[in-house]
């Protein structure tokens, strides 16, 4: 039997996680508060009371999503450093991708663009500051950056897909990396 859960801080971030597990499996429009409330071993009242609303659950499941990226981003010193880091912070908590995608082919995007701190944001302003002056190839610093993480995140959504389709081995992000390093260092 799990423990009981208590006080605000412990009881949100149990339902913080076991949103961000449940949302990852499936769509966070096919996940029941009800559901959530069992995994995180809460009374579902306690997400009412402490959420409010899915809408804003899904917006603190989002908030602690861009958290922990900044968090494993955090020591690096330039844009192509804390890049990595984030790249890497993605690969390893799948969760990190698989939420956003989810509410994109739900149809949530809004969701998304409701998150005011997003650590993306702040990564398309690095790039623009520190290298990609006149972008690569010709594009903007925004297409740049944008094609560098649709990139990243194109091989790991759908990097076996196409893999098995073509009948090649897909490149690692250990490969791609020193990649977009590259394409980083020709700025």
């Amino acid at each position: 039997m799990q423990n009981k859960i208590i006080g605000r801080e412990a009881v949100m971030r149990a339902v913080i996680d076991a949103a961000c597990d449940l949302f990852s499996e499936k769509s966070p429009s096919r996940v029941s508060i009800r559901e959530i409330a069992e995994k995180a071993g809460v009374n579902h009242g306690l997400i009412h009371r402490h959420f409010g609303s899915k809408r804003n659950l899904i917006q603190a499941v989002l908030t602690d999503i861009d958290k922990q990226i900044r968090d494993a981003s955090g020591s690096g010193k330039s844009f192509e450093e804390i890049f990595r880091l984030a790249s890497r912070a993605a690969l390893n908590d799948s969760r990190i991708w698989r939420i956003p995608a989810r509410l994109i082919m739900d149809g949530d995007a809004d969701l998304l663009q409701e998150n005011q701190t997003s650590f993306l944001r702040e990564l398309k302003d690095m790039a623009a500051k520190d290298f990609i002056k006149g972008g690569f190839q010709g594009l903007s610093s925004d297409d740049s950056i944008y094609l560098l993480i649709a990139l990243g995140l194109g091989m790991e959504m759908f990097g076996d897909y196409i893999s098995r389709s073509m009948k090649i081995e897909a490149p690692s992000m250990s490969t791609i990396l020193p990649f977009i390093s590259t394409i980083i260092s020709e700025q």
